[in-house]
């Protein structure tokens, strides 16, 4: 069934996750492997893997290069994998969002999330106020989606909003006030 090299700050729930694509399978590494399910695997010893439980997470970690380490401080990212000679390209992390210009919570939350009542929670998980200004090209964390239905239309249509993008400026900055109120006929408009 294989094995695997545990690195420093694995315990056998990450090597679990990971491999075999379940924390219940922790349960399996350990009696595979002679141990304690609270046992920490020194780093380097080979431990015996059990039947995969779920493929699509374990293929996750690994098409993602992520090792969990729940010991220690960050995960640890492998090199991308290679499959017949052609390899992987590193994706943006779907849990982050880089801010375009314009944009504000709310437009990330409808955007990325699906709802603008997920703007609270985008706020929190990054430490903002919802009121803050963001710094174009900044990255935020993403909590989960909310209404996927709506994020997916985003997504698909390729849509981005912004609502603070100064569409009515000028150059200097300064709102245009524009409508039929300060048109001015000869100059905006021409009557024929």
């Amino acid at each position: 069934m294989g094995s695997i090299k545990a690195v420093e700050g694995q315990s056998l729930f990450d090597v679990a996750i990971q491999r075999l694509g379940s924390a219940e399978a922790a349960f399996a590494l350990a009696t595979l492997n002679g141990l304690s399910i609270t046992d920490q695997p020194v780093p380097g010893y080979t431990l015996r893997l059990s039947k995969i439980i779920d493929n699509d997470i374990a293929d996750f970690f690994s098409f993602k290069s992520l090792v969990p380490t729940t010991a220690g401080s960050d995960p640890v990212i492998n090199e991308p994998p290679v499959i017949s000679g052609s390899s992987f390209l590193r994706m943006p992390d779907p849990d982050q969002v880089k801010i375009v210009e314009g944009q504000s919570l709310f437009d990330i939350a409808i955007q990325k999330l699906g709802s603008a009542e997920a703007a609270l929670e985008l706020a929190v998980l990054n430490g903002l106020s919802l009121t803050d200004e963001l710094t174009t090209g900044e990255t935020l964390q993403l909590p989960g989606v909310v209404n996927k239905a709506v994020a997916g239309y985003f997504k698909g249509k390729n849509i981005i909003p912004a609502t603070g993008a100064a569409a009515g400026d000028d150059e200097s900055g300064e709102l245009v006030k524009e409508g039929i109120g300060y048109w001015a006929i000869g100059v905006d408009f021409v009557v024929s």
